[in-house]
């Protein structure tokens, strides 16, 4: 889920300018729907140099935990864990 807002960055087609909350610098870019008012047309790779410095990744949301669960897949396979059921039941759990 860490790497949530830094996925949207890289896969953002649209950004847009807005004052930075944090007063560092006079403004910074966020990757926004392509409907937002002020939403400028771009790729991460399309800033130039001298605006690099001003792209920011969102903040981690709620909505970043929710997305990274709904794609997880299983590390453990139904037949693993019946294997490992049947290999219990048999031996126990100390074997």
């Amino acid at each position: 889920a860490l790497m949530e807002p830094v996925r949207t960055m890289q896969t953002a087609t649209h950004f847009r300018k807005v004052k930075d909350p944090d007063g560092q610098v006079p403004y910074i870019w966020l990757p926004c729907s392509p409907a937002t008012p002020g939403a400028v047309q771009m790729s991460l790779m399309q800033f130039s140099d001298s605006e690099q410095s001003f792209v920011r990744a969102e903040n981690l949301k709620l909505a970043h935990f929710l997305r990274t669960l709904a794609d997880a897949k299983p590390s453990v396979g139904k037949e693993d864990i019946q294997r490992h059921t049947a290999w219990t039941e048999e031996f126990g759990q100390e074997g």
